[in-house]
């Protein structure tokens, strides 16, 4: 990074900087993670699946639309890269200061910045999928009316051995699925601000700038296995007949195909979904945004007599799009942020109390009064904000 100021007039100094970084991707020393998912390509399972779903087809989803695609890839297995994420490019970040002085007591300040946030292991962990497995208790196969497990066996087929990548495709069939985005960028803010300092009589120093923030390429959860939009009913009011129709049950084509399918039944939302062979299919997708807006004032009286006051207020209104409404939703919704506080006052002072040498009382005290009863001082803080929306 580079950064100096330059006095350009009398009047006016600049302060100009420029930063540059690099964040490598991602990589476990023993290929340990699951990277990206294999879009488009057929899962092992499909056609055993398919097959049983010819038997017992739904009206909404014709036997040749049925797809059983996807699945999860390995770092470092059947020639995918090591790497989570393809290398990113060098993110370059400006920094622009000036001051420029209106008059002897009031001075003109104006900034901007760019700021990329990280994107390594102090924010980011594997996704060891395979490499740890849970081995669900099969109480009942056709929904309570026998049992196969009971409180004094409930696992009667013994536990689920962990298989790392040696499940390929079939690694998280029948249970949530994440992975990384190939091209996953860094998010970045850019900050800017301008503003008037004014000095007043008494050692008094006034102070009014509007801050603001813009935050993009905010990683957002997105859960491509969702319900198509059509099927979703609009009325202002609880839908029973869309909700039937939805939760209806139907034999499950992937029953017997992998232990974690663990019922003979499916329902119709779960059969209408893109990739019906996961509970769900979800990455950090980098389509969110921020914004603020501020108005910061302050005044505040210098250390001078034995005192300093300082106030302060804020008028401000932070927004975010960091969530979607509904799961088939291109974009995110905007809504308040959670920092969002409209209104924030806060004050503080010291008060030197006027005893003790060197001050107006007991100048003339013996060492042992003044340790005791000398050099003593007030402090106070007082903040007052709006409440969270």
């Amino acid at each position: 990074y580079f950064q100096d100021d330059f006095k350009v007039s009398r009047k006016l100094t600049l302060n100009l900087g420029l930063r540059a970084e690099h964040v490598w991707p991602m990589t476990e020393r023993f290929n340990r993670s699951v990277t990206q998912f294999a879009f488009g390509q057929s899962n092992p399972i499909e056609a055993r699946a398919a097959a049983n779903y010819a038997r017992s087809p739904i009206p909404e989803l014709p036997v040749s639309a049925f797809r059983v695609q996807g699945g999860t890839l390995f770092a470092g297995v059947d020639g995918n890269p090591r790497q989570y994420w393809s290398h990113e490019a060098v993110y370059w970040m400006p920094r622009i200061g000036l001051a420029y002085q209106i008059t002897p007591r009031t001075v003109f300040r104006a900034g901007y910045g760019m700021f990329y946030g990280g994107l390594g292991i102090f924010t980011i962990n594997s996704i060891q999928a395979g490499f740890t497995r849970t081995t669900p208790i099969e109480a009942s196969n056709d929904n309570g009316l026998t049992f196969i497990a009971r409180l004094d066996n409930p696992l009667p087929k013994g536990l689920l051995e962990p298989l790392g990548a040696k499940a390929g495709l079939e690694n998280t069939l029948g249970q949530g699925t994440t992975f990384f985005a190939k091209d996953r960028k860094s998010p970045y803010s850019q900050r800017w601000s301008l503003g008037f300092q004014h000095q007043l009589p008494a050692s008094f120093l006034a102070e009014a700038s509007y801050v603001g923030n813009r935050g993009t390429r905010l990683p957002i959860t997105r859960d491509l296995s969702f319900t198509p939009k059509e099927y979703y009913s609009t009325l202002p009011y609880r839908d029973t007949a869309t909700i039937n129709f939805l939760t209806a049950q139907f034999p499950n084509p992937f029953f017997g195909l992998n232990p974690q399918f663990t019922s003979s039944t499916i329902s119709r939302e779960a059969l209408l979904r893109q990739y019906p062979h996961f509970s769900n299919v979800q990455f950090a997708d980098q389509v969110g945004y921020s914004w603020y807006h501020s108005l910061q004032t302050r005044l505040e009286k210098r250390f001078s007599k034995g005192y300093t006051l300082q106030v302060s207020y804020t008028w401000s209104k932070a927004m975010e799009a960091t969530s979607f409404l509904n799961a088939f939703d291109p974009m995110p919704y905007e809504s308040l942020a959670d920092i969002d506080r409209t209104h924030r006052m806060t004050g503080s002072g010291i008060w030197e109390l006027p005893f003790g040498r060197k001050r107006h009382w007991g100048k003339d005290w013996h060492p042992l009064v003044n340790f005791i009863a000398g050099g003593w001082q007030l402090n106070g803080v007082y903040q007052r904000q709006s409440g969270q929306p």
